[in-house]
């Protein structure tokens, strides 16, 4: 665990006031306009000081330590109350990292005010039909035309879409340059003629987390290129660093919630079935998990506790990564098994994804997600294998 002087007054704090502000209601007010409610928690956290968690007070956060970031996303994800950041999340981790550290001091001033005051809302659109893990395979085109960029090409997979006003995007500019070198960075207002937004329709049913981005001569800004014209690649990885860190802290949360809620469950299976739960097979399987989450969350931890020190990120992030997606797949089966049929229905007081973590079906269909989300099992492996074991490399497929 990450300590620092003044810590535990200010989780007491924070645990504090989540019980005195965040109704008993919000639930119902889930079910009912999603950006109104993540508009409202994000703008209380913010007035009370505690979000965004690593803003900085230049860019009007609270500039929080690392350990004060941690508390405010363990006790976010243990109380009762939304995920955070919600529908912000690519607006406050995404486009913050990047732009502080890529953009202009004109892109800094006209982009980061309208996020903290939670009057946009960004997505992704890197991936494409024909380049996930292999991002830089991309085919959409962004073509110099005087002070603008036509755009011309289709993403897919961007995370909230369906309900973004602006999108981060990676795109060719250079089609005869090396896959990397030809890439150019660019913020798009997703209200600009020829962009057209289709939701994707889940296996769960849901059809507002995820969309194709379609764009048709949208036309861009010049001052919208973020870094120089062909450098995109590097200000990408300044964007997908950003998926890493604190925020992995609420999953390990999360899986710890999901095993006391399958708890109760897996003890009456082994009685059904006239065994001791703990001598039992289903009983050892809960052990196995249980230990397994304790291993990710002091993996998590030390892994920050590291960064504080060297104030770099480390190949751990791909251990962790690697590590979560599938014990993530591991839990949830474990619930869908111990809940026996009625695991297999959903069940309506489910409302976000792992905030009751009773929905066993919807919460092993979703987490097969992970292992392709923020880059592949795969991926994952190969960077362990040649960063940390010193394996020699994939040979490249021309």
């Amino acid at each position: 665990m990450i300590d620092e002087p003044g810590l535990d007054d200010f989780r007491a704090g924070l645990r504090s006031w989540i019980e005195r502000e965040v109704p008993a209601d919000w639930r119902d007010r889930l079910r009912g306009d999603l950006r109104e409610l993540y508009v409202w928690w994000a703008s209380a956290l913010r007035d009370a000081g505690y979000g965004p968690p690593h803003w900085a007070p230049e860019h009007g956060g609270p500039g929080l330590s690392l350990a004060r970031q941690l508390v405010v996303y363990e006790e976010v994800a243990l109380g009762d109350c939304p995920d955070y950041p919600g529908l912000f999340s690519c607006a406050y981790n995404h486009v913050y990292s990047t732009l502080t550290a890529h953009g202009t001091p004109e892109q800094v001033a006209a982009h980061l005010p309208p996020i903290l005051a939670h009057d946009r809302v960004w997505a992704q659109a890197f991936s494409e039909p024909e380049a996930g893990s292999d991002l830089a395979s991309l085919r959409t085109t962004a073509t110099r035309d005087g002070d603008r960029y036509i755009v011309n090409g289709q993403k897919i997979w961007s995370t909230r879409a369906p309900h973004a006003d602006w999108a981060i995007l990676l795109a060719r500019t250079d089609p005869d340059a090396p896959k990397r070198r030809g890439l150019s960075y660019f913020l798009v207002d997703l209200g600009s003629p020829g962009v057209e937004i289709r939701p994707i329709k889940q296996i769960t049913g849901v059809e507002d987390d995820f969309a194709e981005i379609f764009f048709t001569g949208v036309s861009v800004p010049a001052a919208n290129l973020v870094g120089r014209e062909n450098d995109g690649w590097r200000v990408a990885q300044t964007t997908l660093a950003s998926e890493r860190g604190p925020l992995a802290v609420p999953t390990a949360l999360r899986l710890r919630r999901m095993l006391d809620a399958a708890l109760p469950m897996a003890i009456g299976r082994a009685a059904d079935e006239g065994v001791d739960f703990a001598t039992s097979s289903v009983g050892r399987r809960y052990a196995d998990l249980h230990a397994d989450v304790e291993i990710l969350a002091e993996l998590i931890y030390g892994t920050l506790a590291r960064f504080i020190q060297a104030g770099t990120p480390g190949v751990e992030a791909s251990l962790i990564k690697l590590f979560l997606s599938g014990l993530l797949q591991r839990t949830s089966e474990f619930g869908l098994d111990v809940a026996g049929a009625a695991g297999h229905y959903e069940q309506p007081g489910k409302v976000v994804r792992g905030l009751d973590a009773h929905d066993w079906l919807v919460e092993h269909l979703e987490s097969w997600v992970w292992t392709i989300a923020g880059g592949t099992d795969q991926i994952q492996r190969n960077i362990i294998g040649e960063r940390v074991l010193g394996l020699p490399r994939d040979p490249l497929v021309s």
